[in-house]
């Protein structure tokens, strides 16, 4: 058995000798960082017991005071060892000022991570989770619901943790959906370690909702009203109880949306026969959201920790769509033209159980972890349609069609892992673990068509099709400080088992592969200033059911999406050489290369001139980039946090529809936020994002502005606040596509409804108001033991 010992010290005031109660002190170990947290009793004494022998410091946090940390020292037997006499001095700064310092950063920006602190914002009050993610630099959501990472599709979104699931248009809804009051922040790694899943060769997003951990009885609610087109409304109330070892939570969100979406289509296709093809489409949805969340979060013993969350959501989407097509082979007469009208309702209901449960075999960070999540999707659209054709003197050329179009699908997802960390006696640190993950997916579509003054079902235009998906992985990670010089080597090992099935048409598609992601991470401290870090990693891109399903949606009279069962997975990649600055500023230069890029393409019928979207692989994609991260502080009251980056990017298609292909263009884009506290506890924040024209496959996307202001305030002794913004004021939040191959040349455009006035007001209420400086203590109790886990 290892011999162990215990730390203990005091805390006093620098100047009046007094003892600091409920001071928040963490015990740390290089590399593996904090192993154990507690606070000072009401004599202002700590202690941590059984220690492992090793090197380890102790960091002293209490507001109003300036943070403390000792020097490392040795532990090196049994026995009690006394830290010297810990003085902390007070912040010079009032009391007003500590208050208005304590909120966060709208964005923490770091060479291996980017935070986004979604609450302390005025101007993210009201957003819902796919604008979130438009504020962040490097950062893309589309209205087909590809989110993009500095250029790159293939990005994982996970929610709390654990994989959101859902991809395209449900992905979007879903986040569309998920409001910002219910979120706390959003984390975005670029280069994750092998402890995460290797799908994601983008990067992987993490929302991390709210969940309250103070003392007593404690509640929050919040009304939010948005007027863009059209008037929004948001409500919320979140709750919890914490006593001694159990800490019960719970929360409500619901809103209540109509935004107004125009899809404005034009293609000339050139042969013998040229036509242009004009589609306008006006969407009218009206969305209305009920989220709620339950947790238990319980300490069986000092070691071992127990959590349990039930979550619900469902929403629906009652939309009329009007869609008007023309054709013609000459401008500007008309020769034909195509109406429709669509009344479409969907409903997405989603239920997700997990469970985590953290063992701690050691006061050093030695720890067992176990998680296991059950979630499920559950999926009705129905869409009732009626089509006209007319000539170009506006007389019907056939009878109005009526249809109706029944689709359904459903998402079964089970999730099992266990996570094992071990710090050894010479510093390193290991981890290991294993993950499982099994899907199920069904879409049935139903084709109805009226006949006769009835509505029978055409068989040829059904569709049943299931996707199943099977992921079994491990991997390893060892982190060693060797003079300085802080190696992180890590192995994943995935094996995919995949199935997709067309039932109507006995067709079916197999695919069984083991893959190695291996990662490798060298930093050096080059002076006190200066840190060089050099990361590697591999990632794969797995095409999602809806790439793979080639059931034909209809979209417009000559638009329709499919996807494609052949499609292969990408693989990515990456090199990233960081110098960071004073911890502050760095310096990013990287390159990454994927074979067998996914992307979107157009095909088009040369009788009918539909034109079909579709998913291929090409052949190769070649991304250099350089970003600057460059935050500071003008002021004491007006802080800035820049980002500027670069990018050149390259697609090669060596044979597709006869001709290969090799697009490339220089991306640059520019990201800055600047806040200002200022007395009477007021706040504003100013955000402005610019991205300049990119290409994605074989199509280009026009830039895309985001400036957008807010401000808030303080009320009710702080127990209140007012939030008031302008989200994209602008307007140039819209989505405008460029494509030019074969004997096509088409422009696709997305305007969207976000320019929009919001305004929320937030109320907390409970005994923690009454424990001001005790809370604080433990919302770091709590966040360390979130990081921990």
């Amino acid at each position: 058995m290892h011999a162990q010992s215990s730390v203990d010290g005091i805390v006093t005031d620098s100047v009046s000798g007094n003892a600091i109660p409920y001071c928040t002190v963490k015990l740390m170990r290089p590399p593996a960082g904090m192993v154990l947290n507690t606070q000072t009793d009401k004599d202002g004494k700590f202690v941590f017991t059984n220690i492992n022998k090793g090197r380890y410091s102790v960091e002293i946090s209490y507001v109003s005071y300036t943070p403390y940390s000792t020097a490392e020292f040795e532990v090196s037997g049994e026995g009690v060892l006394h830290l010297p006499h810990i003085r902390m001095a007070e912040a010079r700064k009032n009391l007003q000022e500590v208050t208005i310092n304590a909120i966060r950063k709208v964005m923490d920006i770091k060479p291996d991570k980017t935070t986004l602190n979604v609450a302390g914002s005025a101007i993210l009050s009201g957003s819902a989770a796919s604008e979130l993610l438009q504020q962040i630099p490097g950062v893309s959501v589309n209205e087909k619901g590809q989110v993009r990472l500095n250029g790159k599709s293939g990005v994982t979104v996970m929610i709390d943790g654990k994989n959101a699931t859902l991809s395209g248009d449900q992905l979007y809804e879903y986040l569309q959906n998920m409001q910002g009051e219910s979120i706390s922040k959003v984390e975005v790694y670029a280069i994750p370690p092998a402890k995460y899943d290797a799908a994601g060769a983008a990067g992987l997003i993490n929302i991390i909702t709210k969940k309250s951990n103070q003392k007593g009885f404690n509640g929050t609610v919040t009304t939010g009203y948005n007027q863009g087109f059209f008037p929004n409304f948001m409500e919320s109330v979140a709750v919890n109880y914490k006593r001694k070892k159990l800490n019960i939570y719970a929360s409500y969100n619901y809103s209540n949306l109509r935004k107004s979406v125009d899809f404005v289509l034009d293609r000339a296709i050139s042969g013998d026969q040229p036509v242009n093809i004009h589609e306008d489409t006006y969407f009218l949805p009206h969305f209305r959201n009920h989220t709620a969340k339950l947790g238990i979060d319980y300490d069986i013993t000092k070691k071992d920790f127990i959590s349990l969350n039930a979550y619900y959501n469902s929403f629906s989407k009652i939309r009329s769509i009007h869609d008007t097509s023309t054709a013609s082979s000459s401008r500007p007469g008309i020769d034909s033209s195509y109406n429709t009208w669509t009344d479409n309702n969907k409903k997405l209901t989603n239920y997700a159980f997990t469970v985590n449960y953290l063992r701690n075999l050691s006061s050093s960070g030695h720890k067992i972890e176990f998680n296991y999540a059950l979630s499920k999707f559950d999926n009705t659209d129905r869409r009732v349609n009626r089509n006209a054709s007319y000539n170009n003197t506006d007389e019907l050329i056939r009878p109005v069609q009526h249809v109706i179009n029944n689709a359904p699908f459903n998402i079964y997802n089970h999730i099992g892992r266990i996570d094992y960390t071990l710090p050894l006696s010479n510093g390193m640190l290991l981890e290991a673990g294993t993950k499982g993950s099994w899907t199920r997916q069904r879409n049935y579509l139903r084709y109805d068509s009226l006949t006769n003054g009835h509505y029978e079902n055409v068989e040829s235009r059904n569709n049943d099709y299931r996707y199943k998906e099977d992921v079994l992985a491990g991997y390893i990670n060892a982190k060693k400080d060797i003079k300085g010089l802080t190696v992180l080597l890590g192995l994943r090992v995935e094996h995919t088992s995949s199935a997709s099935e067309l039932l109507l048409k006995d067709i079916a598609y197999k695919y069984d592969y083991t893959d190695f992601f291996p990662s490798a991470s060298l930093s050096k401290k080059i002076n006190r200033h200066h840190l060089l870090n050099l990361s590697y990693s591999r990632r794969i891109n797995r095409p999602s059911y809806q790439d793979l399903d080639p059931t034909l949606i209809y979209v417009g009279a000559y638009y329709y999406v499919t996807g494609n069962p052949l499609l292969k997975p990408d693989y990515t990649s990456a090199v990233n050489l960081t110098e960071t600055f004073r911890d502050r500023y760095s310096l990013t230069l990287g390159y990454s290369r994927t074979s067998h890029p996914i992307t979107g393409i157009h095909t088009i019928d040369s009788i009918t001139h539909v034109d079909i979207s579709t998913s291929i692989n090409l052949d190769a994609r070649n991304i250099i980039s350089l970003t600057l991260l460059a935050p500071f502080d003008i002021a004491s009251w007006w802080t800035v946090e820049n980002s500027v980056g670069g990018y050149y990017d390259q697609f090669k298609a060596n044979n597709y529809l006869g001709r290969s292909y090799n697009k490339e263009q220089f991306v640059y884009n520019i990201s800055t936020i600047h806040t200002f506290t200022l007395p009477a506890s007021y706040r504003f924040d100013v955000s402005f994002k610019y991205e300049s024209p990119r290409i994605f496959g074989l199509e280009k996307l026009e830039s895309l502005i985001n400036l957008s202001v807010g401000a808030q305030k303080s009320l009710l002794n702080k127990k209140a606040n007012i939030k008031l913004s302008v989200y994209n004021i602008l307007n140039k939040l819209n989505y405008v596509h460029h494509y030019v191959y074969a004997n096509v040349n088409g422009r696709e455009a997305n305007y969207l409804d976000l320019r929009q006035l919001r305004l929320s007001f937030t109320y907390n209420f409970g005994t923690s108001q009454m424990k001001g400086r005790k809370s604080s203590a433990d919302v770091d109790n709590a966040e360390s033991r979130i990081k921990d886990r």
